[in-house]
């Protein structure tokens, strides 16, 4: 089932909320809007992925999460994830991936 929700706009920069889960069909969905955000004209300097109802992750989501680095770099985007909940923390802290991304807390009103 798709449950990503559309991306919205925070101070001028992209906001790409998460599916409860990054699974198979949410990771191609994901990836999709993705890349579009990265087809826009002009390139929004920032992205950032709002983890803060996803509650895991899979190898499908992980990939898809690394694809997703991988384009924005090559264009100069930064990708930044925000909110990510312990499970998901964990599962990118085992395969290496803590260290590549950048993280963003949420603000307390956020939450």
């Amino acid at each position: 089932m798709n449950n990503t929700a559309q991306m919205i706009l925070l101070d001028n920069k992209p906001v790409l909320p998460i599916s409860h889960y990054l699974t198979g069909v949410e990771a191609i969905d994901f990836q999709e809007k993705y890349q579009q955000l990265l087809q826009d004209y002009p390139l929004p300097r920032q992205i950032i992925c709002d983890f803060s109802q996803t509650k895991f992750i899979d190898s499908s989501g992980i990939g898809a999460l690394v694809r997703s680095y991988k384009m924005a770099r090559e264009k100069g985007v930064e990708l930044i994830l925000r909110g990510v909940q312990p499970q998901v923390m964990l599962a990118l802290d085992i395969v290496g991936l803590s260290r590549v991304f950048t993280f963003e807390t949420l603000a307390e009103n956020e939450e």
